[in-house]
């Protein structure tokens, strides 16, 4: 026999409110500097037939998923209609409140395990035996599968034996910032969409009049955001300085001058992955900002450089540094990041790129 103070907590665990998190279903219109991939999917939503699995790549953090989640809104949306040239979900119907509820029966989402950061068999297996069944409510079944790069091989091998004969009313929304990690037998039964990342322009212009920053603050936190627009949104102006001026170090004076502080450096981002990217990324702008500076006879326009807060000291170092050697830099950094998908020593990796970069500068001031 339950006690009585055991039944009163059962009692009111049970009728404990359960939270339930609503996130919005962002229009076609707002997704910024994505034209060629929503038009791909605005022809898509305008023919009668859908094809079976959709291949989502480009950078992190760019609204690949995002823009997934709102293409499977339109097809269950009951009140889906032009909106400025675009099908749009009306957002209000019974199909679009289950989506911003995450209660839809026929959207099924998959990702990695938070502790063992892949995707695992069982997951799929759990879809598979949800798709033996038609949609509930929709015209399809849409499976999005988030970070699809991290399906484990047994996971992969399990998704290619419904790709390779799904059922009519499924379509699966595959969604990689890593396309070469899948492996090529799932690749080839996708249709490829290929996003870009926003021009820094277009989210500093966003940043202005959504949050109704200056201009100046809305750059630097555009440039820092590295083209993410959520990465964008979730920051502010003073958070964007701090990362600024922690990455920085990279490229300081004091840095490359003392061999003890570039080892230092390295070995602090080469930590992490999204540690090294960050790192990587910066170097990049920054490489690239001083090539602008070299190829142009005037002073170019603030918009035109990334780090433009940075112009003294960017055009100091376009002084010392041919810009072929600057081209040679930049490949490195491009080889470096292809290469995350391997096991390489990043340490090593950034030590060798800074001592290359310090070489250039102290040899000419020397």
């Amino acid at each position: 026999m339950k006690s009585r103070g055991k039944e009163e907590t059962e009692r009111g665990a049970e009728a404990a409110p359960v939270e339930v998190i609503e996130t919005p279903i962002v229009p076609f219109g707002r997704i910024v500097g994505h034209g060629g991939a929503v038009g791909l999917l605005q022809s898509y939503l305008q023919r009668t037939a859908l094809p079976p699995a959709l291949l989502f790549t480009g950078s992190e953090g760019i609204g690949k998923a995002t823009l997934a989640r709102t293409f499977a809104a339109a097809i269950f949306c009951a009140n889906a209609a032009p909106v400025d040239d675009l099908v749009e979900p009306c957002g209000v119907c019974s199909s679009c409140r289950k989506i911003i509820r995450a209660t839809h029966a026929d959207l099924l989402w998959i990702s990695p395990e938070e502790e063992a950061r892949e995707i695992r068999i069982d997951a799929v297996r759990k879809v598979q035996e949800r798709t033996v069944f038609r949609p509930v409510e929709a015209p399809k079944i849409v499976v999005i599968i988030d970070t699809a790069d991290t399906l484990n091989p047994s996971a992969a091998n399990r998704l290619l034996k419904t790709l390779e004969e799904p059922p009519p009313y499924l379509l699966f929304l595959l969604v990689t910032s890593r396309p070469d990690a899948l492996p090529d037998t799932v690749r080839s039964r996708c249709q490829t969409i290929r996003f870009h990342a926003p021009a820094l322009s277009q989210i500093e212009t966003l940043l202005v009049q959504m949050r109704g920053w200056s201009v100046a603050d809305a750059r630097l936190v555009a440039a820092m955001s590295g083209g993410r627009l959520g990465a964008a949104l979730a920051s502010t102006p003073d958070a964007a300085r701090g990362e600024e001026a922690e990455l920085h170090v990279l490229v300081a004076e004091e840095t490359l001058a003392d061999y003890g502080a570039l080892l230092a450096v390295s070995r602090r981002y080469a930590e992490s992955a999204e540690v090294m990217r960050q790192g990587l990324h910066y170097l990049a702008g920054w490489l690239r900002d001083m090539l602008v500076l070299q190829a142009m006879a005037v002073a170019p326009a603030a918009s035109w450089l990334v780090y433009s807060w940075r112009y003294d000291e960017i055009k100091s170092w376009a002084e010392k540094i041919e810009p072929q050697a600057v081209g040679r830099l930049l490949a490195r950094i491009t080889e470096i990041e292809r290469d995350q998908t391997r096991n390489i020593n990043n340490q090593l990796a950034l030590e060798t790129l800074l001592m290359t970069l310090r070489d250039h500068l102290i040899g000419v001031a020397a």
